[in-house]
């Protein structure tokens, strides 16, 4: 699915759409950046990538996001500096933007308050994202369902600017973007042009060396404790096709970790032999809400049931936010939903 639009009209030609966005966000007065709560590599690394090349531009941008960068993500440069929006600080600011730019999201719901802001706001809005189904809310959309990565979509709008040469800094939010939304170059997207332009980042100073081990191998004590708890509890159903992990309230008090560290843990479940589709199911009581995050190999779609949640995402890796539901209950709605898809 490719929705390019510029101004409400529709462009049928890739890089005409990247050419033309390009344009019109460099010559933006200001420009305030953001994306989807409790973001990923792929979210933080495009709205960095996207942001040094602005301000290497002249123009007066800003990142405000809906809730703060993970820990493993703050070694990119630029991520301490992200902003988290504050209503009294931040919606005055929004409202009287020029334009706002929003990234690996297609609904203003996944940006919580900020979103609600952001509809009040007479700026002109551009969405670039890779995900299905965009709803209609701004001006501007450079959506792609068949790119790897809106680290990708980024990529390939900045060198339609063939005057400008990537920093380290973006070159590295840019390389952290396409690494972990390719599940380090083993999705299926993972094509010859993703490792053309991952060696253009490296080229640039990107440092794939450092980008693994920040991301993926760097753990607190608490976390890795919470981890253990979720290996013992892990579940096998439909054959051992289907492997699931759950973590409740007590799990988190027994490690005395917290949300923040499960980051990662999702794909473990497709570590057991013969597996082909994992959940991790979490527990967030203070919200009373249930984080679902679902990953599978093959063809295998797992997007779908994540939409049918509430939530959306990619073949392979989706995810939904589940509110009022009884634990149990939902775990079992979601393994007969897997054994549909397993056939």
């Amino acid at each position: 699915m490719t929705k390019f639009i510029i101004d409400k009209k529709e462009i049928s030609d890739y890089k005409q759409s990247c050419t033309e966005l390009r344009k019109k966000l460099t010559t933006s007065k200001d420009l305030i950046i953001t994306t989807h709560i409790n973001p990923d590599g792929d979210a933080i690394g495009s709205v960095l990538g996207i942001y040094f090349y602005a301000i290497a531009k002249g123009v007066n941008a800003q990142v405000i996001l809906p809730s703060p960068v993970t820990f493993n993500l703050l070694y990119l440069e630029g991520s301490a500096d992200c902003q988290v929006f504050d209503p009294s600080e931040h919606n005055e600011i929004i409202i009287n933007a020029e334009d706002i730019l929003i990234l690996d999201l297609n609904d203003l719901d996944r940006l919580k308050e900020l979103g609600e802001a952001i509809s009040n706001s007479e700026a002109n809005i551009t969405v670039i994202d890779h995900h299905r189904e965009p709803k209609d809310f701004a001006n501007n959309y450079l959506v792609d369902t068949e790119v790897s990565s809106t680290g990708e979509l980024i990529y390939d709008l900045i060198t339609t600017d063939e005057e400008y040469e990537f920093s380290s800094s973006a070159a590295n939010a840019l390389y952290c973007a396409v690494m972990t939304d390719t599940g380090s170059f083993r999705f299926p997207r993972t094509n010859s042009k993703v490792h053309r332009m991952v060696a253009d980042l490296i080229d640039a100073g990107a440092d794939p060396v450092r980008a693994y081990e920040e991301v993926y191998n760097q753990q607190s004590l608490a976390g890795l404790r919470l981890l253990g708890n979720a290996f013992a509890n892990l579940e096998l159903f439909h054959k051992g096709e289907f492997s699931m992990m759950n973590i409740r309230t007590s799990d988190f008090e027994k490690s005395q970790s917290t949300e923040n560290d499960i980051e990662g843990f999702v794909e473990k479940t497709l570590s057991v032999k013969g597996t082909k589709v994992g959940v991790l199911m979490t527990e967030v009581e203070e919200r009373d809400e249930i984080r679902c995050s679902f990953r599978s190999k093959e063809n295998y779609d797992v997007r779908s049931i994540a939409s049918s949640l509430g939530g959306g995402g990619h073949l392979n890796a989706a995810g939904a936010r589940v509110t009022g539901r009884n634990f149990e209950e939902l775990k079992k709605a979601i393994i007969e939903k897997v054994g549909e898809i397993l056939g």
